[in-house]
């Protein structure tokens, strides 16, 4: 676990979200504490629906590309993430991830 937050500690991305600073308890348990930065407007499944209602497409193809992006900049950097699904797909603005 302290290796993952070591290297989300260390990604630097507009498209990936940032671990802003990270705590090991001291306590023999080693709970870690993480700050992210703040994704004002939740995940994709609460922005997805004005989306899909609106159909924005153009909206739709500019947060795919932007999805594809931080895929794209994880693969570089060589980190494979495991769990890709829409709810973890946070938005910092309007159709920004």
């Amino acid at each position: 676990m302290v290796r993952s937050i070591y290297i989300l500690h260390r990604l630097r991305h507009p498209n990936v979200i940032r671990c802003v600073n990270y705590i090991i308890s001291p306590d023999q348990d080693g709970t870690i504490y993480t700050l992210f930065d703040a994704c004002k407007k939740g995940s994709l499944s609460d922005i997805k629906k004005d989306l899909y209602t609106r159909k924005l497409y153009t909206s739709i193809k500019f947060v795919l590309l932007q999805l594809a992006e931080g895929l794209s900049y994880l693969k570089s950097m060589k980190v494979a993430h495991r769990d890709i699904k829409v709810p973890l797909i946070l938005s910092a603005s309007k159709y920004h991830l």
